[in-house]
């Protein structure tokens, strides 16, 4: 676990911002911390001598993609795994984001080579379309759930609302600028992959998340057919 709750009795005095319990460095974030799991001193693991980083899955975010609390050298849980809060000011060609670089984890390894993976069209600045939105609706919780992307015809102008298939077979075909589709199997299962392009947040970050519904309910944009039939499973559930 990256972060967990403990009594205030074991916090060192002074508070130094540090503990060390069973051998790991934690950073104390808040003594006074209180949640539907209990309270006490909220701590978050920091990155010690034996996590190996794998700097080539980086991934960048927003700020508002993660808690409040979040800080540079903490390791939090993220797509299955834990990654390092490296720095919260990187700067590349599409803004400033926070860098988050995974630990190295030999069964995430190991299972990567079992699938047999098949990329689409690589991202490119000549590729006729571009994904400019994540369509989103919230769930019971108000977490945001993507359900499908508004993707542009660069020499038409023209927008289309599209489901995740749909987005995908175009990515996978066509390819954009800013995105790219890969197809993976392993034995009888079959995954379809839609991402951003290097350098970009992935597309359930906050950069591209858009309200696919109005305050009424009503559709922002002209869905297709396909994005309409998945939007309405997704309140059903």
């Amino acid at each position: 676990m990256t972060t967990i709750i403990v009594n205030h009795d074991v916090l060192p005095k002074p508070n130094t911002g540090l503990i060390k319990l069973d051998g790991e460095c934690y950073r104390i974030v808040d003594e006074n911390y209180e949640d539907e799991l209990g309270s006490g001193a909220l701590l978050v693991r920091c990155l010690s001598d034996k996590d190996k980083l794998d700097r080539k899955r980086t991934v960048y975010l927003l700020p508002e993609d993660l808690p409040e609390w979040i800080r540079e050298g903490d390791l939090i849980h993220y797509i299955e795994g834990v990654w390092l809060v490296e720095t919260n000011a990187h700067e590349n060609l599409y803004g400033t984001f926070i860098a988050l670089v995974p630990i190295e984890d030999p069964a995430f390894y190991e299972l990567e080579r079992k699938w047999q993976t098949t990329p689409g069209v690589s991202p490119n600045e000549e590729n006729g379309n571009e994904i400019v939105k994540s369509l989103m609706i919230q769930d019971r919780r108000g977490n945001p759930n993507v359900v499908g992307y508004l993707l542009k015809n660069k020499q038409t102008g023209k927008v289309e609302a599209l489901s995740y298939s749909e987005a995908w077979d175009k990515v996978y075909q066509e390819g954009t600028v800013n995105a790219y589709a890969t197809i993976s199997k392993l034995g009888a299962f079959q995954t379809k992959l839609l991402d951003s392009a290097e350098g970009l947040p992935p597309f359930d970050s906050k950069f591209w998340l858009t309200e696919a519904l109005d305050a009424n309910g009503l559709p922002r944009y002209d869905f297709s057919q396909s994005l309409q039939m998945d939007i309405k499973k997704m309140i059903k559930k």
